[in-house]
């Protein structure tokens, strides 16, 4: 029999993965039985997992109920706005003094988001998850842990809502562009211009979200 530990970390898993890959849609309720069934565990550990996963402000608890976190329209803008003045601030930070593994994990990961944009159709989940490490690098190289944190937190709610919600991003041409001006700025150690590229990167974002994707799916 697995031990108590390993059962709530497969019950986080299953819930987990279930988010970032759309099966649980924002505002869904989760059925325990369901989970406990599909998993062949109890339900104690998946009491756990979601309680857990309440923790980290991803389930919503209604009594004896829990549903997907489902952020309303200015809940979605407010954590963009909040993400916008935090990732500049982490691009200055790493851009004063990047170290060579910075460089390269950038660089790396900038030439994968180039291959994936050649595709005619791209998976978004994999876009979103390439785009994600991008910037999760960036904070990383701030050298601010609590920074890290705290933007890395945001950007999942904010990603759970995108791949459950919309099929496609198509701002990957100039989400590239984007990156590129902002990794340059790091590579050249210079903080107010990577601020500026950041700062703007996501300005633009939040407009093609409030344009594109609010107005579709949130109106």
């Amino acid at each position: 029999m697995e031990p108590k530990e390993k059962l709530n970390e497969l019950a986080y898993k299953h819930i987990f993965d279930g988010l970032l890959q759309g099966k649980f849609r924002p505002g869904t309720f989760l059925n325990i039985d369901d989970i406990s069934e599909n998993l062949k565990i109890s339900k104690t550990p998946i009491r756990e997992a979601l309680l857990e996963l309440e923790g980290e402000g991803l389930i919503i608890r209604n009594g004896r109920y829990y549903h997907i976190f489902s952020p309303s329209r200015k809940e979605i803008m407010d954590l963009y706005d909040v993400r916008r003045i935090l990732e500049g601030e982490a691009a200055a930070l790493a851009a004063g003094n990047p170290s060579p593994a910075l460089i390269t994990a950038l660089d790396q990961t900038i030439s994968r988001i180039e291959e994936l944009s050649m595709v005619g159709e791209p998976d978004p989940i994999l876009f979103a998850d390439l785009s994600g490490k991008f910037h999760s690098i960036i904070c990383t190289g701030s050298g601010n842990e609590f920074l890290s944190k705290i933007v890395g937190d945001i950007r999942l709610k904010l990603k759970i809502v995108r791949v459950t919600s919309f099929t496609s991003f198509n701002r990957r041409k100039e989400d590239l562009l984007e990156h590129k001006a902002v990794f340059n700025a790091i590579k050249s150690k210079n903080p107010s211009l990577a601020k500026e590229l950041m700062i703007d990167h996501q300005s633009r974002v939040i407009e093609y979200v409030k344009r594109e994707l609010l107005m579709q799916f949130y109106e």
